[in-house]
């Protein structure tokens, strides 16, 4: 009752609704993180389920968050993009809710991304910045990342004042049309010390 692999192989759903610590049983994602999502008291992800319940919580993606450890999503596939995905299947506008709070990755990593999303557009760990979104200091490694359209390894679509900084990817990301390591399509975006590049 403590291994992931008995809940997952009888359909329980650990990307939207459950998450489960290492020696533990599974709990709904609404039941973690800490923080109150200010910038002076940023929400806290320090593991998978916090990562699986900001995924899971569109109302808070103009919040403050900061990540206190190296996240490890092996075993996750995820359908979208985990945050601020595309609601919308056709291909065009954005339909959803930006991401345009702000994300330290605080020197820390994110592993292990794994999105299977072929028809989906807007795909990456972001799926689309907004104007005030900013991601900072983070780092994705061993990413397998395959979209439509404005697919990347950390954000799909970074419009114009959406703000990276320090930030890289490390992986295979796959797409039609505006696909690239680190970033689908900066719209006139800034992008800051960052890199991509396919080799872990």
């Amino acid at each position: 009752m403590k291994t992931l692999s008995t809940f997952t192989s009888t359909g329980w759903d650990f990307v939207n609704t459950w998450w489960m610590a290492d020696n533990s049983y599974p709990h709904l994602i609404w039941e973690h993180y800490e923080g109150s999502g200010t910038q002076a008291d940023p929400y806290q992800i320090a593991n998978v389920a916090d990562f699986q319940q900001l995924s899971a919580t569109p109302t808070d993606w103009d919040k403050s968050f900061i990540l206190t450890a190296n996240i490890d999503l092996t075993g996750l596939t995820f359908t979208q993009a985990p945050i601020a995905p595309d609601t919308d299947s056709a291909i065009g506008d954005f339909q959803g809710t930006q991401f345009t709070g702000v994300f330290d990755g605080n020197g820390h990593v994110i592993g292990y991304l794994t999105i299977t999303a072929p028809t989906k557009d807007y795909v990456g760990l972001f799926g689309y910045i907004g104007s005030s979104g900013k991601i900072k200091n983070l780092g994705v490694k061993n990413a397998t990342i395959t979209g439509r359209y404005y697919v990347g390894g950390l954000v799909g679509y970074n419009n114009d004042g959406g703000t990276l900084t320090g930030c890289y990817a490390i992986g295979s990301v796959t797409g039609d049309f505006y696909v690239g390591g680190l970033v689908g399509c900066n719209d006139n975006g800034t992008i800051t010390s960052c890199y991509a590049t396919d080799e872990g």
